[in-house]
């Protein structure tokens, strides 16, 4: 993995290498197919109709092996691999299908994925590239109710052959019960193949296509959804098998991390305005403000993908630990980066919907601290500004409950405190929950006052013993928790802008990733759900006191 300042002319060569490689390959295939006798050469696969006399997978793919393929559609197959050496985000467009119901769908989709899978007689590889190619363009056109029949089409006609995994399984308990050695090694390879679906002959033709990774993101995206209403359990087995490809193709390995710049190409910097997802970037000058010498964003970005930021996140160099994010956002930066000592990661985005439950973010945060280490060695502590997405909701949620079952979410003298300073007659949690849903209390001066106690304490209750199977229930904590850093402080108004009030009442939080700790914290966490905290200001003091059995107290070793 390599790290490097983006520009347009590096971030492209690499993928025009590997797609004129793969070019020449294969003209040298159509040179050889070339030679072969016209009367072969004529048959359009196109118009080769289904096996009508069979529905078995595997006539049908026999069927697609002595099929062969036109000059036409190679030459437009090229010209579309060729265009994706100037331009990586090119979107193939064969000539549209027209369908009518979900069977036309059905039978167009095994036509192709017959193909795919299979190969020709006489095209070989780049037959099998070609139909997965307008798999690829076909299944592009459909709406999620076409996509939804392909998909389940996909996982339940080509997923592993079950009457051959039964068979190569009773063959090999035979072979091991005799102690055929020789017989067991090849009954066990036999028993492998038998479990590998055909469907991921399919995702590794589209893989070796330029705009593959793409796709496959985009079909799993789908997957995730359609899996959502669709209870099928093909569906649900496909998306594991899928992950397990996608985490391997998007291993850390695999992966470059790039500074944006101002300098970026156009393409980049209109995504990273596109896919922000904490703090909006409102406009070309926001941005700006933001790539700034003070300022900095890292993106993760994958060979097959090389305008497409998979995870990206911006940091502010500062003198102190930062309370409030619209100091940030709205100011432009006061110091440059040679003489701050804070790195505060502001915003984390992650925003492929395909890469869901492959943790990139977590490598990003890693990576971006060891660089900055080695570029700005001046900065001793790591810290995030960190929004509380779920705070709100949960809480909502907990005073219904409260004041259906009678037992208070609030304390006597923060309930006495509250009836002190609102007129009305509710009492309890029935009266902050009226409180909270009127807004007023922001603008008085009393009201805010006891209402941050109030929520200050419960959000401290939220963070630290709130669970979702052992783990912190808020997302963006257990994120942070689980990639080792500490719970370093609660902030009041934090985010004072319309999200953070929807949010979290304008509360944020400051995770503290002191590096000595990082790997012992993520252990203690992942292993034993324990979660530590580090009390700077007796923010979470209420919590601690309830003698938490998975929350450790630490001292601080970074400098702060």
């Amino acid at each position: 993995m390599r790290t490097r300042l983006l520009s347009c002319i590096p971030q492209q060569h690499t993928a025009r290498r590997l797609t004129q490689t793969l070019a020449q390959s294969h003209r040298t295939c159509y040179s050889l197919w070339k030679q072969t006798p016209p009367s072969i050469n004529s048959r359009r696969i196109s118009s080769s109709p289904l096996n009508p006399n069979t529905g078995d997978i595997k006539d049908r793919i026999r069927l697609k092996a002595n099929q062969s393929i036109d000059s036409v559609a190679i030459d437009k197959y090229w010209e579309d691999i060729m265009r994706t050496n100037s331009d990586p985000d090119y979107t193939f467009d064969l000539e549209p299908v027209l369908l009518q119901t979900s069977a036309d769908v059905e039978k167009t989709a095994k036509l192709l994925l017959d193909g795919a899978i299979a190969g020709g007689h006489d095209g070989g590889d780049l037959y099998k590239r070609m139909k997965g190619f307008e798999c690829a363009d076909f299944y592009n056109k459909l709406d999620l109710a076409g996509r939804t029949v392909f998909l389940k089409v996909l996982a339940q006609e080509y997923g592993p052959d079950h009457a051959s995994v039964l068979e190569a399984s009773g063959a090999l308990k035979t072979a091991a019960a005799r102690g055929a050695e020789k017989s067991v090694a090849k009954l066990e390879q036999k028993l492998r193949t038998a479990l590998e679906p055909l469907y991921l002959q399919f995702f590794m033709q589209i893989y070796h296509h330029p705009g593959g990774m793409r796709f496959i993101l985009k079909m799993r995206e789908d997957l995730l959804e359609v899996s959502k209403t669709s209870p099928e359990k093909g569906l649900k087995e496909m998306n594991d098998v899928l992950k397990g490809r996608v985490q391997e193709w998007f291993g850390i390995a695999s992966l470059d991390l790039e500074r944006i710049t101002w300098t970026s190409p156009a393409a980049i910097l209109e995504k990273l305005i596109k896919y922000e997802a904490v703090h909006e970037i409102p406009s070309w000058e926001a941005l700006k403000e933001r790539l700034l010498p003070g300022r900095a964003c890292f993106a993760f970005f994958h060979k097959g993908m090389p305008l497409e930021p998979l995870a990206f996140v911006h940091v502010s160099f500062e003198s102190t630990i930062q309370r409030n994010v619209q100091t940030i956002l709205d100011n432009p930066p006061k110091l440059r980066p040679e003489n701050a000592s804070v790195a505060i990661f502001y915003t984390i985005s992650s925003p492929q919907k395909g890469l869901s439950g492959i943790d990139l973010g977590n490598f990003l945060i890693k990576r971006v601290v060891k660089e900055i280490q080695k570029k700005l060695p001046n900065i001793k502590t790591f810290t995030t500004l960190s929004p509380i997405p779920g705070f709100r909701n949960w809480l909502e949620t907990q005073l219904n409950l409260s004041i259906f079952s009678g037992v208070s979410l609030i304390l006597p003298d923060e309930a006495r405190s509250l009836e002190k300073c609102s007129a009305r007659n509710s009492k309890g949690d029935a009266l902050l929950k009226n409180v909270l849903e009127d807004g007023a209390w922001m603008h008085d001066a009393e009201a805010a006052r006891v209402i941050k106690g109030i929520l200050m304490r419960l959000c401290s209750r939220y963070i630290l013993i709130e669970k979702k199977r052992s783990f912190a229930l808020d997302p963006v904590a257990n994120f942070h928790i689980r990639n080792g850093a500490c719970v370093y402080q609660l902030n009041w108004m934090g985010d004072s802008g319309q999200k953070g009030i929807a949010q979290s009442y304008g509360i944020m939080i400051n995770y503290l990733y002191d590096l000595p700790m990082v790997e012992e914290n993520n252990d203690l966490y992942v292993g034993k759900g324990v979660i530590t905290v580090v009390d700077y200001e007796n923010d979470f003091r209420w919590a601690l006191d309830q003698r938490l059995s998975n929350v450790r107290i630490a001292g601080v070793q970074a400098k702060l």
